[in-house]
């Protein structure tokens, strides 16, 4: 698998999302094809996209199709 978003890795009733591309790949827009249509997909369905990122070129990407950052958010670990 070179790309892939999914909407099950964190999945709610109303939200979800994943993206991934190997590092050789990258920088080709497959990630961006694959986060457009899972997005569109998601949104015909009545749900809602939402992206956890902390990656900076991952949140240019997201930007670029349209998403918002609205928050931060942060593991604990015990």
């Amino acid at each position: 698998m070179i790309a892939t978003a999914s909407g099950y890795s964190a999945e709610s009733s109303m939200s979800a999302m994943a993206v991934a591309t190997q590092p050789a790949y990258r920088g080709q827009g497959l990630a961006s094809q694959r986060v457009a249509r899972l997005s569109a997909d998601m949104l015909h369905e009545g749900r809602t996209p939402c992206l956890f990122y902390n990656d900076p070129q991952a949140a240019l990407i997201y930007r670029k199709l349209g998403y918002q950052d609205i928050g931060f958010w942060t593991m604990l670990y015990v």
